[in-house]
């Protein structure tokens, strides 16, 4: 029930094909209704929006505040000059909608022009977004800002690079490496020890991967958080 709800409030992205990139977008919904919110969709100037959010918080409370953001991405991605204004409209809507309510997102976007020459991004409390280079090097663009709906003036950076082809884009969510491990948490670390540029090629591959990993760690049982996995690719 869970997982028919998230998909009916938060569809998984579907765009027409490309011929000139890849998209492969999967997210796993926990025993209770998330937040975790994924998509991609094309700005009026041809650009590529893609996006990851985690509300905080589970049931239907955050899949529901979720939905509003995705409403406001689609409406903010037509009217925003840039990336940053349009982290700032989002941030400026969901302060407005929360009002006195303590609940708060975070949220990485990715922006990439429509002649593929350039990505610009944006981490407003999200773990790090990483791009691996047409060398298999690998760069981490870490939060430049909070998340959002906490702070009605809050200020976010935006990071441009400049793309030559041959470049892999990864987006998670905190369900994919924060489960038991060893009287622990597996966290962020070992998933960065535990890629190899050939997932980046792969990333279905990656995901069931993961999946049998956290099954291990969650001993059979069904994990406490959503999953969510989005990757990215020039041919």
């Amino acid at each position: 029930i869970a997982a028919e709800l998230q998909d009916t409030l938060l569809p998984i992205p579907q765009l027409p094909p490309s011929s000139r990139w890849d998209l492969f977008v999967q997210r796993k919904s926990a025993r209770e209704v998330g937040g975790d919110y994924v998509d991609a969709c094309i700005g009026p100037r041809g650009e590529l929006y893609l996006v990851i959010i985690d509300v905080m918080g589970k049931g239907v409370g955050a899949a529901f505040l979720a939905a509003m953001l995705r409403t406001a991405l689609h409406i903010h991605v037509k009217f925003s000059e840039d990336l940053h204004s349009l982290i700032v409209s989002l941030n400026a809507t969901l302060c407005e909608q929360l009002g006195d309510l303590t609940m708060f997102a975070t949220c990485a976007i990715a922006c990439i022009e429509s002649d593929l020459k350039s990505m610009h991004v944006v981490n407003a409390g999200h773990c790090p977004v990483l791009l691996m280079d047409s060398a298999d090097k690998l760069i981490s663009m870490d939060p430049s800002g909070p998340p959002i709906g906490l702070f009605k003036d809050a200020a976010y950076t935006v990071d441009s690079l400049a793309l030559h082809g041959g470049e892999k884009l990864l987006m998670v969510t905190d369900g994919l490496y924060e489960w038991p491990f060893e009287q622990g948490i597996w966290g962020w670390e070992a998933l960065l020890k535990f890629l190899n540029p050939g997932y980046f090629d792969q990333p279905k591959r990656l995901w069931d991967d993961l999946q049998k990993r956290i099954r291990l760690g969650h001993e059979g049982a069904d994990p406490s958080d959503d999953q969510t996995l989005l990757a990215w690719r020039i041919h």
